[in-house]
């Protein structure tokens, strides 16, 4: 369940609603917060705080997410939240079959990163910052442009790479 989250410890937890109708119930999704300290582009003293993720999450989500909040059970943090209705699961057999699949996924994560990254981090000067965010890709569009062509090339074969890994574990296979 999820690109940046698919090797971290999680569970799923379908807690009962106010009726006995099932519809009504509430899946909850917990991930333990994982180490962050060799992701040299991050903030190290953050490394397990889960606070952090509830934070960016507030930021990049297309709505604010319901019962939100962290914990600690035995020695590790996880933080919680339900699952939003247009949750779609991705499964590497069916979802990731072409590049444009794939193309399609990064596409939404670019754009729930642009939207939610400078939000809420200059105000009161949040349109300011937008302005200054929008004369800076006009004046480097050209590096921009390769940086992001150089980037998908490295998604797309650490895709591929991570795609073939999971087969051995699960012990579907790899094609040759």
């Amino acid at each position: 369940m999820g690109i940046g989250s698919a090797l971290d410890l999680k569970y799923l937890a379908r807690c009962e609603g106010a009726s006995e109708d099932p519809l009504d119930d509430v899946v909850l999704e917990i991930k333990e917060v994982r180490d962050i300290s060799e992701i040299p582009c991050l903030i190290r003293s953050q490394k397990f705080d889960p606070f952090r993720i509830l934070i960016g999450q507030a930021r990049i989500a297309y709505q604010p997410f319901h019962h939100l909040g962290y914990f600690m059970f035995r020695e590790k943090n996880f933080w919680v939240h339900s699952w939003v209705q247009n949750y779609k699961e991705l499964d590497l057999k069916t979802s990731c079959e072409t590049i444009k699949d794939l193309q399609e996924i990064v596409y939404d994560i670019g754009v729930q990163l642009g939207r939610g990254h400078p939000k809420q981090i200059a105000a009161p000067l949040d349109f300011q910052l937008r302005q200054a965010q929008l004369r800076w890709l006009n004046e480097y569009s050209d590096n921009l442009i390769e940086a992001c062509e150089r980037l998908a090339f490295e998604v797309e074969y650490s895709w591929s790479e991570f795609s073939k890994k999971i087969r051995l574990v699960k012990g579907i296979g790899v094609e040759k």
